[in-house]
Parts: C-alpha cells; structure tokens; sequence
C-alpha cells in the first residue's frame, strides 16, 4: 500500500486547525484570571503555568515571557511551588532551544526547593528531567544514575503513571546505548498502561520509540509502520512534526529520496518556528546526506556548514564546564546542609567530653597499670606466634608449588578456551548466514500488508535460526498463508522450513494447485521424495506440521486443511458447517451466545513419512466469510511454553480464551498483546520452542 504525501499533510492541518480552535477557548478563560483584580497572586501564577502548556512549541518567546512573569510573581510572594515550577520550565524552554547550560542551571533550582518542600511526586519529575538532559549531551551514565533516581522514587510512592513515565526512560536510556532488547521489552511493558489510559500523546510517543527500536533492527517496513501510527496518535504537533524527521530517515534507507526530502522539510519549517536547534541540528545534517545523495554538492556543503554552526553553539566547551559546575554544586550545597547539622552535634558532643574529661584522666593511670600486665601477656604471645611462623613458613611452602601446578594447568584450559571460542565464532558466522537464507524465504512485511491489510505475524525463533516459518502467497483473487512446524528448531529445522517453503512456492506457483487439502497432498510427496534414506539404510522421519488457508476474494470464502495444526475462527454469529468439525467456545457459556472461537479439527498426520496402516487423506473445509471475521492459524510454541507462579504449560485453552478476549483490538494491538501475554507467563524461564502465529481479520 504506497503512502499519499498530501493524505498525511492533509490530517497533520485538520489536527492543527480542530486544536487551535479549542485552544483558544482555554486561552481566553486564562488570561481573564491572569488580568483579573480579583483573584489571588497563587491562582495568576497557576493560570500563567498552564498558559505556558499553549505556547510553548508554538511561540517559544511568548512562552519565556509568561514564564518570566509567573516567577517574579512568585518569587516577590515568597511562593516556593510557584518558584521551583517556574525554574522547572525555564529549563525545559532552554533546552528546547539547546541551552544546555541555562536547561541545567534552572533544573538544578527546582531541584532544590522542591527537596526542601519534600515534594517526592515532582522530584520524580525532576529527575526524569535531569536525566533527559544529560542524554540530550550524550552523557550516558549521569543520565542512567539519575532515571535510575526516578525509579526508585516512584517505586516508593507506588504511583503507576511514575513508574511507567521512569520505565519509559530507562527503555529510551538502553536504546541510546544500544541495548535494543531491553529497551523494546521495557516498551511493552509500558504499553498496556498507555493504552488502557487512552493518553493519546503517550501512546503516539510509544509507538515512535518502538519504530526507532526497528530502524536500529533495520526492519524499516515496521519502523515505517509504527511512525504512521506515531502520527495518528499525536495530539502534539511538535512531536508529528519531529515523528516527520523520523519518517523522513526510513524514506531514505528505503531508498526513496524524494519523500526523504518531503518530511525532512515538513520537520524543518517547524522545528525553525519554536528555535529547536538541536532538531533543526539533526535535519541539516540529515539534508547533507540528502544532497550528496542527489549529486548536488554545493547545498550538501552548505547544510553541512549548517549543522556544524549549530552543533559547535548546542555542545561547546562552555557547556561542558556548566554541566559539571551545576553537578557539583547540587552535589555542595546538599554537602553544607549535613555539615550544618554536624556542626551542631559536634558542639552538643564538646559539651558532653568536657563533663567526661575528670573521668578520662582517672582512667589513664588505671590504664598504665593495665599496659604493664598486657606488655608481659603479649611478649608471651610474641614466643609462641614465633613457633606457629616457622610452622606457616613450611605450609606456604608446600601452598606455592601446588598454585604453580594449578596456574599450570589454568594456561592449559586457557589454550583450550580460545580454540574454543575460535570454532565457535566460525559456527556462529556460519549460522549468522543461515539466517539471513531463511529470512529470505519469508515473506515480506510489505507483501503481507499488500493482501491482508488487516493482519500481523509473531514471528519468535528460540534459536538464532528457526524450525517454525509462516508462508504467503497471492494468485490473481485468492491469497493462500500458512503457520508451519518443521520436526526440531534451530539448524535442523531451518534446513526443513527451506525444503517446505520452496516446496509451497512449487506446487502453488508452478502446478497452480489451490486446494489446501490437495496442496498438502502433494507437499507430503514433495517432502518425501526430498528426503532419502541415509547410507546406513535408515529412514529418516523428519517432516512438518501446517495449517493452510485459501481466500477466494471474489466470492468471500475461506477453504482450510491442516496437518495436525488446527484452525481459530472467531466470529459473532454460528458458523453451521463447522459444528461436527471444530470446537466450539461462546464468548460467555453463562449465557446464551450465537458467537464464539471454532477450534476447527486438522488431520491427525504430518507432512511427510507417516508409519501407519490406514493413514486418512487431508480433510478440506469450506467457509463462507464474513465482514468482522478473525482467522489463527499457528505452531504449537505459544501453548507449549512453560512458566506462570507454577512453571506449568500455558496450554491451547488459556490461548483461546485470550484470543476472546483480545480479537476485537486492531490487529496491531493485537500483537503487541500477545507479545506480552508471552512474556509475562514465561517470565524467568526459558523459551521452550519456536513461535508462530499469523492472524487475519476480514
């Protein structure tokens, strides 16, 4: 599905124009409580707080001005919140605007007044402000000392929104640093909370994160995906607007210079209208490859002279000297406040030793008398310590050679190791390669979204490489897909998902065979012929297990056959054919429901050899479709894993039930969902088997 430029710029103007004008209402009604003789200092500097929300990334200068204005008031009042909100946004202004320095003064005020005030909610804030800074710096481990600060807080109050916005700092901390895993599961983590509070910024700033955890992952289809839905989300056009730079990179590791161009321009017009030099920085910079790119090097050297203007004025020597100046000087004056206090206890102890001294002075002539008796005890003792010295002499002795034989022996498995980790690395390299042959086979992101708008794939190899592949494939009006469970994971799997791919491809493609029960006919023909007997004589029994769908667009059915892998179908009205074939699950057995889950039966037999006297042919199911439809088909990973309080299998029953539970979400939800359904009940334990399970609504 190609991308419409002048779609996107059409909704990124509705949503400009629909929040200017509900805006302006609130704008109003603050500036009456700002201008009115009636109202009380504290409540103006409150209004001209909020106020600030309105014009910050609109108009940056009206912003300060307002800001200026609501802490003179409060510092005139001796009004301590309204001191330390105000220096709180002075800093998140300046550092919009890429003072650094200033961002750091300021924030390091508010800290301090609001330890005084002991006002543990905004300290968290504080923090998390502290931290955000020094990342803008690339000072990687203040900023993870202070997140880490946030997170304990937050802990500490149990306030659910802290610890998710702490979380949700330390998952960006490990994307900077590269610890792409960690921070894409801190993510998910987070993302229930987002989504079942319906912030709609929030969620927008998810999904970006998630898509620039899939840039880093080179998977620039779903990056592209999730910076979309970024922009969908935003109520904040600063962040659409920086989201259009983020979409602007993805355009052009794809390849489309062009539409590169378009959005790096759209982030620029804004970024220069709210003076953000630190983005306008990065476009300048990103516009110099642009350039090059199109062989016009005059304007890559003039966005280069650009960029670098900007970036030596944003990070200087200067700021570097008032990044550690204000560090240190939070670091002083919290070290005078405890020296204050210990000031006055060392005077309260003078007293005290005063009254002890006649004490003392009776004590040392007890002591001397003491020394003399302890003088004669230890001379004793010294005679003896002699003796036991000679005897721990021999015993060194004896411990020095038996460490030389063990440091010996320590060089020899050192030798060892590193052969070991030699002909690990070429294995390793070797199946790094593999992987990419098998990745190769799968379909792609694009093809999938191309045929089945409303769909998505969890895709979880245990190992490096995988024994589960999904597969996909579009003849004129029918689009056939497939989970598939080759025999083992890992090496000999991969080796079996290639053999059943290419083997799908053929008899789809080649023999225009379109039947599922008769594809998977030939595809135990296919596989069987593949695989011979081993030179001993031994038969070998590898093979797979599939479930294979077929949508005849044009008349709205689906036909399914499966070998041993069954088949999900959710819909909210019966399904009559179906009923001697599946089983079937009501949204709610309390009640009387005419919807629910048909667990539609597949073949009792895999794909390939199959000892046994009557082996029953491939059955196949019709299904006329209906508008609403969703359709699973997966491997048995999923069910399989162990884990939950009692390290027990999660089992097909609690899959069914989550599938009731989630199939009316999008279906991108839907996989963020079961992605963490999965790793909520595996927990600490390990993944068991490969997972796949590919998902289509109608």
């Amino acid at each position: 599905m190609k991308l419409n430029l002048n779609y996107i710029l059409l909704i990124i103007c509705f949503f400009l124009i629909s929040i200017a004008q509900a805006n302006q209402k609130e704008i109003d009604s603050l500036y009456s409580i700002i201008n009115s003789k009636e109202k009380p200092d504290s409540l103006k500097v409150e209004a001209e707080f909020a106020l600030i929300w309105y014009y910050y990334n609109t108009d940056i200068n009206t912003a300060i001005k307002i800001c200026e204005s609501a802490t003179k008031k409060s510092e005139e009042l001796g009004f301590e919140w309204g001191m330390s909100g105000g220096y709180a946004w002075f800093s998140y202004l300046y550092r919009n605007m890429g003072y650094y320095d200033k961002a750091l003064e300021y924030i390091f005020k508010s800290l301090k007044l609001r330890e005084k005030l002991n006002e543990k909610t905004e300290i968290t804030a504080t923090y998390s402000d502290i931290g955000s800074i020094y990342e803008d710096l690339n000072n990687y481990p203040l900023a993870l000392e202070y997140y880490k600060k946030e997170y304990k807080l937050a802990n500490e109050l149990n306030d659910s929104s802290l610890i998710v916005n702490a979380l949700s700092d330390l998952a960006r901390h490990f994307y900077y640093v590269e610890k792409y895993d960690t921070s894409l599961s801190l993510y998910l983590t987070t993302s229930n909370y987002h989504l079942s509070m319906g912030d709609s910024n929030a969620i927008a700033i998810l999904y970006n994160n998630i898509a620039n955890l899939y840039e880093k992952k080179e998977d620039f289809n779903k990056a592209l995906y999730y910076f979309h839905l970024s922009i969908d989300y935003s109520e904040s056009k600063q962040l659409a607007y920086r989201t259009c730079y983020n979409l602007a990179r993805i355009y052009y590791d794809l390849g489309d210079i062009d539409k590169a161009y378009y959005y790096n321009q759209l982030s620029l017009d804004h970024a220069k209208k709210v003076n953000d030099l630190k983005l306008m920085s990065s476009i300048y910079h990103f516009f110099h490859e642009i350039y090059k790119e199109r062989k016009d090097f005059k304007q890559a050297l003039k966005m280069h002279t650009l960029y670098s203007s900007l970036k030596d004025s944003i990070y200087n020597d200067n700021t570097k000297e008032v990044v550690l100046e204000q560090t240190l000087k939070h670091d002083f004056e919290k070290k005078e406040v405890i020296k204050e206090a210990e000031h006055e206890k060392q005077m309260a102890v003078a007293a005290e030793a005063e009254r002890r001294q006649k004490i003392v002075s009776v004590s040392i002539g007890l002591g001397l008398f003491m020394s003399i008796v302890f003088a004669f005890i230890i001379f004793k003792r010294l005679k003896i310590t002699r003796e036991q010295k000679n005897i721990i002499s021999e015993q060194n002795e004896e411990l020095n050679q038996f460490i030389e034989e063990i440091e010996a022996q320590r060089d020899q498995i050192d030798e060892q190791n590193k052969d070991l980790e030699h002909k690990n690395s070429h294995i390793m390299s070797s199946i790094q390669y593999a992987k990419r042959i098998q990745e190769a086979i799968l379909p792609s992101d694009e093809l999938v979204r191309n045929n089945l708008a409303e769909s998505f794939v969890l895709y979880k190899p245990k190992d490096i490489v995988s024994g589960d592949f999904y597969w996909m494939e579009s003849i004129g009006q029918k689009v056939f897909w497939a989970a598939v469970d080759c025999t083992g994971h890992g090496v000999p799997g991969a080796f079996m998902s290639i053999l059943g791919a290419n083997g799908l491809k053929k008899i789809v493609s080649e023999r225009h065979i379109y039947q599922p029960a008769e594809i998977l006919t030939h595809l135990t023909e296919h596989v069987i012929s593949s695989i011979k007997e081993t030179k001993d004589g031994e038969e070998v029994k590898d093979g797979m297990d599939i479930s294979l769908c077929c949508w005849d667009k044009e008349h709205n059915t689906l036909e399914w056959a499966g070998a041993y892998n069954p088949l999900f179908i959710v819909r909210e009205a019966p399904i009559y054919n179906l009923a001697e074939k599946s089983n079937f699950h009501p949204f709610d057995p309390e009640k009387e429901s005419l919807g629910g889950l048909y667990d539609v039966k597949a073949t009792k037999r895999p794909i390939g050899r199959f000892k046994r006297k009557n082996i029953p042919d491939f059955e196949n199911h019709t299904i006329s479709l209906q508008q609403g439809d969703c359709i699973y088909v997966f491997t048995d990973g999923f069910a399989d894993q162990f884990g939950g309080e009692d390290g027990s299998k999660y089992t097909t029953r609690k899959m069914r039930e989550f599938v009731i539970k989630i199939y009316k979400k999008p279906m991108q939800e839907q996989l963020i969902l079961l992605e963490q359904e999965f790793e909520n009940w595996r927990g600490k334990e390990e993944q068991l088997d490969d997972i796949c399970i590919f998902g289509v609504k109608v």
